[in-house]
């Protein structure tokens, strides 16, 4: 039980000591230095300075992503033709095998009566 006791105050100690690693800066800059008003201001045009570039970036990075989402749907478009084409050769394919097949029967069977016919004559 003290053990867990202490593993977890170990614990919140080390997230604690994170959390104060992440306003470290924060809470200089909120300190005395942003009481003069024009420091204020400086901080306020250089965060909607980056706002701005952080949007512009969206923009650019949404754009991106619609030019992609094109080119999948027309790459998805493409497989989908090419893959019916495949299949309607495949089935061209199969038609002309069996046309194929029965045409040679056929002529082994013309083939086979002539030499029925000509091994009669010569009896």
């Amino acid at each position: 039980m003290d053990s867990l006791f202490v593993e977890r105050l170990a614990q919140r100690d080390e997230v604690e000591g994170r959390f104060c690693e992440l306003f470290k800066e924060v809470q200089i800059m909120v300190g005395p230095q942003l009481e003069d008003e024009s420091m204020e201001r400086k901080l306020i045009v250089a965060l909607k300075s980056d706002l701005v570039e952080k949007d512009l970036r969206i923009g650019e990075l949404e754009e991106i992503l619609q030019l992609r989402n094109k080119d999948y749907e027309r790459l998805n478009d493409e497989l989908i033709s090419l893959n019916i084409e495949n299949n309607i050769l495949r089935d061209k394919l199969q038609n002309m095998t069996e046309e194929n097949s029965k045409l040679v029967k056929r002529w082994l069977n013309k083939v086979q009566q002539e030499a029925d016919a000509m091994n009669e004559n010569l009896h």
